[in-house]
């Protein structure tokens, strides 16, 4: 895991994990380390010989939880840019219940890429246990296991290699287009 290097208005910024760990607070451990690892690999990808620069971004998102939210804005600032556009309300992707949740399309100054978690990085048991909360809300004992779930989720996707956290697509760029998800 490395820091990320990017554009804002003219001034280069190097973010942290854990300036983004402090700007969100904690709460949601699993989704920020996701969207972080998912802002790191999209660093790489979009990035020439320049860092990537905020202000062509617009990204479009599947699971819009606090913790990923928070660690899109904390790099992108496209939520307070109006660049974000997210699929929440789509019951199959909005959904915090399987790896496909973890969706992320991303458009910079000169390409378009997806990123998208890759079955099996996340443990069945958090999403079961998410699952069982929604059935059964405010139940403390599951309350506590998602607790230890999202800690456990976030230390294995901040240790695993990039290359095998995320499938990479490039899409067809059209910067006049409302962002879409690949086939």
């Amino acid at each position: 895991m490395g820091d990320i290097l990017i554009l804002d208005h003219g001034r280069q910024l190097r973010l942290t994990y854990a300036g983004m760990l402090d700007y969100h607070g904690g709460s949601a451990l699993a989704g920020a380390a996701i969207a972080w690892r998912a802002m790191e690999a999209a660093a790489h990808e979009l990035s020439g010989e320049q860092p990537w620069d905020r202000h062509d971004l617009h990204l479009r998102i599947a699971h819009d939880g606090p913790g990923v939210r928070d660690a899109i804005e904390y790099v992108t600032r496209a939520i307070t840019r109006g660049r974000l556009a997210t699929d929440a309300d789509t019951p199959q992707l909005g959904s915090c219940g399987s790896h496909r949740a973890f969706r992320f399309a991303i458009r910079g100054a000169e390409r378009t890429i997806e990123l998208q978690l890759r079955p099996g990085i996340v443990a069945p048991e958090f999403f079961a246990t998410v699952q069982a909360l929604r059935e059964r809300p405010a139940d403390p004992t599951l309350e506590r296991q998602l607790e230890v779930w999202k800690q456990r989720v976030a230390v294995s996707v901040l240790q695993n290699p990039l290359a095998d956290l995320f499938e990479v697509r490039a899409l067809e760029h059209v910067s006049t287009q409302p962002m879409r998800w690949s086939a």
